[in-house]
């Protein structure tokens, strides 16, 4: 992070292990652009691996909130993402994340709750695309649970395509990513 100073928030690519045949639904984001199109998704940084470059944060009074129980370093990446505050991944594994059948995550309600604030999430994301509410909740209705629980193709790409035609008005995020996203549906 010394010598990349306009990044204020780095991660790093992440090895799944353990007892649980766990698939890699990630797509692997580098750069700030592929960041700030993802997030709309899901969190592409893997909280575990965060490093933050302090002064950058405190600038744009970005910080980050422990009292949130649920999805916490998405709530943080998201907030960084609104402030303009730049956010990439080392193209390297410097983590060996181990999943197994007991962990915290796994819990039904820890799930739900952790639903909860995703959707929060989201929603606080997509709305940047629209004006009209309507729009919003029906083309967020399309992607709920995207990308990891499956259901229609047909609504993920619905919905992409909306928020491609949205975009190309608005400049949000980087065209090219959503054009990837098209193409390939699941990250």
């Amino acid at each position: 992070m010394k010598n990349n100073t306009r990044i204020g928030i780095v991660g790093s690519f992440v090895k799944m292990i353990g007892d649980l045949n766990y698939q890699n639904y990630y797509k692997n984001a580098t750069t700030t652009k592929e960041v700030e199109c993802l997030i709309n998704f899901y969190n592409p940084i893997c909280t575990s691996t965060i490093m933050i470059n302090k002064e950058s944060l405190i600038k744009k009074n970005v910080l980050y909130q422990s009292s949130l129980p649920y999805s916490y370093g998405y709530y943080f990446i998201q907030d960084a993402i609104l402030n303009n505050i730049e956010v990439a991944n080392i193209p390297e594994v410097l983590l060996e994340y181990r999943c197994h059948s007991l962990q915290k995550s796994r819990n039904p309600k820890f799930i739900q709750n952790r639903k909860y604030a995703i959707n929060d999430i989201q929603y606080g994301l997509l709305k940047r695309f629209f004006n009209d509410n309507d729009e919003l909740v029906s083309t967020k209705r399309l992607l709920d649970g995207y990308p990891f629980e499956k259901y229609n193709k047909d609504n993920v790409k619905q919905a992409l395509k909306i928020l491609y035609e949205k975009n190309k008005e608005l400049n949000i995020v980087d065209n090219k990513c959503l054009e990837d996203l098209i193409r390939t549906q699941f990250l």
